[in-house]
């Protein structure tokens, strides 16, 4: 019965075990795991394969057949292995080849999607609007298509995706720094068609940024001295603001601290420099401009302002 059977085709129980077993966890059906179907999870069930067919192949006693059986599937493979290949030649070939194969995989329309931000933003916000129809929840992409939309310019649309984001994830920072620089730079467009409504966007995004610089975000103090120099009501705190930035800057500077964490002091001085010559202070507005391209010889706006 069983026992004999085990014992004459153990290898054959056992390398069906080894295919089967270790891929349940991962194969989507017990319960979501999170990831693409991919090359890595087939590692462990490779094996349980290669021994069911070596012992096939062993336990044939016709040599011709033994050899064209063994030819065919060595071809086969090679084939299949040159084409899948070419899949990973680049990420656009390997998430395309992806979306062919699960065109309904939230993962794989956010990272096809998420190829095309910077380049062609207009074609990933599709793929990215399809993963939250699916799943109105999956926030990475609601947030993707609000940077999709902030790189194309279009910066309300960018701000109704990043307050759906905010809705499932009032406290992130990321969110919260975006779609204040968002408001500042739809504002910055109103500057010369609408004064007030440009006013209320840089009032928006100044109060967006309250927690951000409690939590002595550089990021989002550096932001905080772009909206301050532009707005009437806060040019009493204007010059601490900028002030206050370059120390933390200088201070983040002589600690080594990561370089992502770093603002550009250079258009922190800058700034500050326009807000002296505003004041009729040009001999501080100079020096500031003189620092700003200590830290960048390049930044041509100091350059302007300068001259």
């Amino acid at each position: 019965g069983v026992s004999a059977f085990r014992k004459k085709d153990g290898v054959v129980m056992w390398s069906l075990a080894l295919t089967v077993i270790p891929f349940i966890p991962a194969s989507n059906i017990l319960f979501p795991v999170g990831t693409e179907l991919a090359e890595r999870l087939l590692y462990i069930p490779s094996m349980g394969y290669c021994l069911f067919v070596g012992h096939v192949m062993g336990r044939c006693k016709n040599f011709p057949i033994k050899k064209l059986a063994f030819a065919i599937v060595v071809t086969a493979m090679t084939w299949k292995c040159i084409i899948r290949c070419q899949d990973w030649k680049n990420e656009t070939s390997l998430f395309t080849s992806a979306l062919d194969i699960c065109p309904t995989s939230l993962k794989v329309l956010n990272n096809y999607g998420q190829l095309f931000i910077k380049s062609d933003p207009a074609h990933a916000i599709p793929y990215l609007e399809k993963a939250t129809s699916i799943h109105e929840k999956y926030t990475i992409a609601q947030f993707n298509i609000g940077i999709a939309h902030k790189v194309a310019g279009n910066f309300l649309a960018a701000k109704k995706s990043f307050d759906k984001v905010l809705e499932r994830r009032p406290s992130d920072g990321q969110t919260i720094f975006i779609l204040a620089e968002c408001m500042f730079l739809h504002a910055k467009e109103l500057f010369q068609s609408d004064v007030e409504a440009s006013r209320r966007y840089m009032i928006e995004a100044n109060s967006l940024l309250d927690i951000l610089v409690d939590s002595r975000n550089l990021q989002a103090l550096q932001l905080r001295c772009e909206i301050v120099s532009n707005v009437a009501e806060y040019s009493k705190v204007a010059e601490s603001t900028c002030l206050e930035a370059i120390r933390i800057g200088t201070e983040h500077k002589s600690k080594k601290v990561a370089l992502h964490q770093n603002i550009a002091l250079d258009a922190t001085f800058n700034t500050l420099g326009l807000i002296f010559r505003q004041a009729g202070r040009n001999d501080e507005a100079v020096k500031c401009f003189l620092e700003g391209l200590e830290e960048n010889p390049n930044n041509f706006d100091i350059f302007l302002n300068l001259g």
